[in-house]
């Protein structure tokens, strides 16, 4: 028995030192590689032309303030953003620094999936710096009127050895919780959802290294969460954020007033990560905004959720 236990002993201590050197060797690979900020952020009807039908759209100039001053520290490199309606509001918070790239929805040729006061498109900002392709946009909703947004579609350092296949997405709200058929935007986000599965099918095939960021409108977290399912089968992505927690504060959206504002905090994650298993994340999180902002600012519903990429090579 004695010989057992000291056996027993040897082979845990043998698997921790194995695990421990796995651990360091993965850490200080990742730590000799360059590093850059990347972020999805819904921005909550951010638009140089505000509408009154959505009165988080109507920003004065000390709300741009604010949110620029919730962005700036953070350093980011890359971008995804949601909800935003034209690039001078953007840059009204994010700088000039950065080349945009807007959904394809926001084209001319794409009129009829436009609205015709405010939009919520989705996009990439990047950093001057970053090489990049532009294929065409994934289409979720293949109705030819549809004004649902597109997932964006950008491919980072595309003539390297290690390109990477992004998109920004906001996928349909309105079904949070399980599945019930018989909800019209549960059904929408099980297309959406499928459509996505399939692009990371085929990624994978190719061999193809991805990065899916943005509002996903959903708690891909739930344990057997039935959309998580959806996306991943079959596949080998990683839910990124998985153990990311929630500690964003928002203004209420009802209850809440400009002199007396309420504010809440989300008990789950719906801005999301999802990646191949190869890719070198880090530091995932969800960015919180400064309290007195929340109460004094029109921000957005959403917080910023950033992380840091791991690239091998840029050649």
């Amino acid at each position: 028995m004695k010989w057992k236990n000291i056996w027993l002993a040897s082979c845990l201590r043998s698997c921790f030192i194995l695990v421990t050197q796995i651990t360091i060797a993965s850490a200080t690979a990742q730590d000799t590689f360059p590093q850059f900020n990347i972020a999805a952020w819904n921005m909550q009807w951010l638009s140089s032309v505000p509408s009154r039908q959505f009165e988080a759209s109507i920003r004065s100039d000390q709300d741009y303030q604010a949110l620029r001053a919730e962005y700036a520290p953070l350093a980011i490199s890359v971008l995804a953003f949601q909800e935003v309606n034209d690039p001078i509001a953007l840059q009204r918070v994010i700088g000039s620094d950065y080349r945009l790239i807007f959904s394809d929805r926001k084209s001319p040729l794409r009129r009829q999936h436009q609205f015709d006061d405010i939009n919520q498109y989705t996009g990439f900002a990047l950093a001057r710096n970053i090489a990049y392709a532009d294929p065409r946009d994934i289409v979720l909703d293949s109705r030819p009127t549809s004004k649902l947004r597109f997932a964006s579609y950008i491919i980072l350092f595309p003539s390297s050895a290690h390109p990477i296949h992004l998109l920004s997405i906001h996928l349909k709200a309105g079904c949070t919780g399980r599945y019930q058929k018989s909800r019209r935007a549960c059904r929408t986000l099980k297309a959406q959802v499928q459509q996505l599965n399939q692009w990371i099918a085929s990624r994978e095939a190719q061999n193809q290294r991805y990065l899916l960021l943005g509002d996903f409108n959903h708690n891909l977290s739930h344990p057997k969460d039935w959309l998580w399912q959806q996306l991943s089968a079959g596949t080998e992505a990683q839910l990124v954020s998985r153990e990311t927690p929630s500690i964003c504060q928002v203004r209420a959206s009802s209850g809440s007033t400009q002199s007396a504002p309420r504010l809440r905090r989300y008990s789950s994650l719906i801005d999301h990560m999802v990646g191949s298993p190869s890719l070198m994340l880090s530091d995932v999180r969800q960015v919180p905004y400064s309290i007195e902002n929340v109460k004094q600012f029109q921000l957005s519903d959403h917080c910023i959720v950033a992380a840091k990429l791991a690239i091998e090579s840029l050649n």
